[in-house]
């Protein structure tokens, strides 16, 4: 029978012990083994960029109801005035943030070098729609 230890912290500590207990796997690099084929592409590349560290994503899709990518996070260490800095694989053409349910869009501005940044506040789970 495998024993479960849960622990009741707050502030910075919540994230630290996450993060400590290994509940973050998403964060290790992924290795392809095998012959990759005759084109020429960089050694390492990132899908998804996603800045300060405790932000956390959990959700990254196709949405629901067109082609954008839906990505949904949460600040984890209940620190204020946290902006999120956002960057994908292609430069990002559009960003709207949206409800759990990715409805209620609301526009958000992109960076002329294809990023978004925008505020988080403490706690605050985010669901974005970006359209690449």
């Amino acid at each position: 029978m495998e024993r479960r230890k849960f622990l009741k912290a707050g502030g910075a500590m919540a994230g630290a012990l996450a993060r400590e207990s290994g509940l973050y796997p998403w964060r290790i690099p992924i290795t392809l083994a095998g012959e990759c084929g005759s084109g020429s592409l960089p050694a390492t590349a990132e899908f998804l960029h996603l800045e300060p560290g405790n932000l956390i994503m959990t959700v990254l899709k196709k949405s629901e109801d067109d082609d954008t990518i839906s990505l949904r996070f949460y600040e984890a260490e209940g620190r204020a005035n946290e902006a999120a800095h956002i960057k994908l694989f292609r430069p990002i053409k559009q960003a709207w943030k949206t409800n759990l349910i990715e409805e209620e869009p609301e526009p958000l501005a992109v960076n002329s070098d294809g990023t978004v940044k925008l505020d988080v506040k403490p706690w605050e789970i985010v669901t974005l729609k970006l359209g690449v």
